[in-house]
């Protein structure tokens, strides 16, 4: 049977896939590329590519361990937001920090230049219900659409989704929003999503997701020399995790790591960012994505096991 697939795709957190939702399937992949059944395995996934590696590590919750990616990443994949099949309600929506990724219609390649790099890919399986909400989030960020052929019956019954296709940008406040979803059932995971736009002058670290979060957290990213491990406010610090970590094993560093993520002191969150850590985001829009899930939490703090001195 054909199983067809709309798609939608973002400049910025983009809906893609990587090795875990094929042509065939909306919902994310085990290693085996056993997703379609609903089992917790399914509904969530993690990739850690650090530079120099052509695979990298996946973490597929409740699992408590990275595993070795067993493809490389250059492998033909495609672009889905939306099974359009009646009776089915699957979407995978999937951040990553790949660039030119995917190209619509045609055969993608991994970049080579870019393995020297390190990239994030996070796909989580969701209900098509949940859509709307990620598209508000979205839309305070004004994000570039470069390819969409969602059908005009799925776009009527989304309003938010409508206004981002026609160009719309949000000119009023309020220019931060915060929405909550969850993976799809059973056992399903909370997810909150962060966005705001280059009008909020939010610095989206400290003023939005540490306050949000109303904890210290830790940050891997990429910063500037202005923006600095911050230990003012008594219970929200922002700390820095050391350059280098190892993921499973396997090194990253600053100067070759491209992804931006923070967890909390202590919890069970774990966040991914489009932004690094600079002064210059407080004037770009932002989003940032939320995971509360034990296991996740657990193997990022190992990484983020080292922080810079703070004061």
């Amino acid at each position: 049977m054909l199983i067809t697939k709309k798609i939608l795709l973002f400049a910025l957190l983009v809906f893609f896939t990587l090795n875990y939702c094929t042509a065939q399937t909306s919902r994310c992949q085990n290693v085996e590329g056993n997703g379609n059944m609903l089992t917790d395995a399914a509904l969530k996934a993690i990739l850690y590519k650090p530079p120099g590696e052509r695979q990298g590590k996946i973490l597929i919750p409740p699992g408590n361990s990275w595993v070795d990616n067993p493809h490389p990443l250059e492998r033909d994949n495609r672009v889905l937001i939306i099974d359009d099949r009646p009776q089915q309600s699957a979407a995978a929506w999937i951040v990553h920090t790949v660039p030119g990724f995917p190209k619509p219609k045609a055969t993608y390649t991994f970049p080579q230049s870019e393995y020297e790099n390190g990239h994030l890919l996070i796909c989580l399986t969701i209900d098509e219900s949940q859509i709307e909400s990620i598209v508000v989030a979205l839309f305070v960020a004004s994000p570039f659409i470069y390819y969409n052929d969602l059908p005009d019956t799925e776009v009527k019954i989304r309003p938010a989704l409508k206004k981002l296709l026609n160009g719309e940008t949000a000119i009023k406040p309020p220019f931060s929003t915060k929405q909550s979803i969850g993976t799809g059932a059973p056992a399903s995971v909370p997810v909150q999503i962060f966005g705001k736009s280059g009008r909020s002058k939010y610095e989206i670290y400290k003023k939005i997701i540490s306050k949000q979060l109303k904890k210290t957290i830790k940050v891997w990213s990429r910063r500037d020399k202005k923006l600095k491990a911050n230990c003012k406010i008594p219970g929200r610090h922002i700390l820095i995790v050391s350059s280098p970590i190892s993921v499973d094993r396997q090194a990253s560093n600053l100067e070759k790591d491209v992804t931006n993520w923070l967890i909390p002191d202590n919890g069970d969150i774990f966040c991914a960012v489009d932004k690094p850590y600079a002064m210059s985001q407080k004037a770009e829009p932002a989003v940032a994505i939320c995971i509360k899930q034990a296991n996740i939490f657990a193997r990022f703090n190992d990484i983020a096991a080292k922080v810079d001195s703070c004061t």
